[in-house]
């Protein structure tokens, strides 16, 4: 998905700033880094994401920031940044 794709795409009344539905990661070598996982943040909120070493906490937010792309059919959408 790309940059384009990911702001404002989704995004509802409620003000959300990050959607995450259904997204899913894997990589050519079958490693499944992530997924599938659903996530949302409303403008102004905080949130960390924690959890084991391996777990897709990183490949999370390199899909968020549009630095990678989902496998599956999921839905990323992050607001623009300002």
């Amino acid at each position: 998905m790309t940059q384009a794709a990911l702001s404002d795409a989704g995004m509802n009344a409620a003000g959300l700033a990050v959607s995450l539905r259904e997204v899913t990661k894997t990589y050519d070598n079958g490693v499944m880094a992530l997924g599938p996982l659903d996530l949302a943040v409303r403008k102004g909120e905080f949130v960390s994401l924690l959890g084991p070493s391996g777990c897709g906490k990183s490949t999370a937010l390199r899909i968020m920031a549009g630095l990678a792309a989902p496998s599956e059919i999921g839905r990323a959408s992050c607001r623009e940044r300002v």
